[in-house]
């Protein structure tokens, strides 16, 4: 039987990193209300750390896990070009890209 169901993609620049941050709360609640409509949606933003955390990603990584029934990816990084905005532009389009050739 063929699913009729309309398949969304949400790339959203933030996302909540935990139960009841408010950052990024904008894109999930949309999420969470186009879901309710007979769509199924799935959600790919980055998590940025900041070199000087404590939490310092070398190498970037995909995390996949289910928020309220969205399908969630995430991808854990470092923000390595912080003054090189054009430069991280790319990085994360060719990251994106990449990821989400290795989900599909």
């Amino acid at each position: 039987m063929k699913n009729d169901k309309l398949h969304i993609l949400i790339i959203p620049s933030w996302y909540p990193e935990f139960e009841g941050d408010y950052v990024g709360s904008f894109f999930r609640e949309q999420a969470i209300g186009i879901s309710r409509q007979n769509c199924k949606v799935g959600i790919i933003y980055p998590e940025l750390k900041s070199l000087r955390s404590l939490k310092f990603r070398f190498i970037p990584r995909l995390v996949r896990y289910d928020d309220t029934g969205l399908i969630t990816y995430k991808i854990l990084w470092s923000n390595w070009f912080i003054k090189l905005q054009s430069i991280q532009i790319i990085a994360f389009k060719y990251l994106g890209i990449f990821f989400i050739q290795k989900i599909y």
